[in-house]
């Protein structure tokens, strides 16, 4: 038995799935739905665009999660997306209403919602072989990924597999991007 199907684990899983009873999916009109006014997360403006564009191409697949107020716990981004298909506000949604957290733990929660998400980087060789199996799609430009930046990361793959990367990485300072290919440690923490 692995340490990920222990009883034990199983208990804590058991534990997560049943913690908060009170989350129903509900309807709201986007006018009803608000903000969080010291949400600390930064959303641009191309940001939201490649949001509204995701939410028109793959539909709403992830819901918004407020409070018992209707008041923004998740999805802050998204919301805004909304306003920018339909400024009027009318538009009708779901959303996640959870009731049962505390001042506090909605305030961590938000906070871990945006931030579990940007812990790690991505696998530059699967990002790359997945962009190619998107070449010619009109699926490409739906990845959020702008095409400048898509042809940086494969020419950068492309520069790093031709250098020894393990014996570069030890010879970089920690504060340095090699000109030769590209290879920046600041982005491998």
């Amino acid at each position: 038995m692995s340490e990920l199907e222990s009883p034990e684990v199983e208990k804590e899983i058991g534990k997560a799935m049943t913690k908060r009873k009170n989350g129903k999916l509900v309807t709201l009109k986007l006018n009803k739905i608000k903000p969080y006014p010291d949400n600390s997360k930064i959303h641009t403006e191309a940001q939201v665009k490649d949001i509204a564009n995701s939410l028109i191409t793959f539909g709403y697949t992830t819901k918004i999660e407020v409070d018992e107020n209707n008041q923004v716990l998740s999805g802050h981004g998204r919301l805004r997306a909304f306003y920018m298909i339909d400024p009027s506000g009318t538009k009708e949604i779901e959303v996640l209403k959870i009731t049962d957290f505390t001042d506090q733990e909605k305030i961590a929660y938000r906070l871990a919602a945006n931030e579990t998400n940007q812990k790690t980087g991505y696998d530059l060789k699967i990002l790359k072989t997945e962009f190619k199996k998107l070449e010619g799609s009109r699926n490409l430009k739906d990845t959020g990924f702008s095409l400048k930046r898509i042809d940086t990361i494969v020419k950068r793959i492309e520069n790093t597999e031709t250098t020894n990367v393990s014996a570069h990485k030890r010879k970089l300072n920690k504060d340095h991007k090699c000109p030769k290919c590209g290879f920046d440690l600041r982005e491998e923490e």
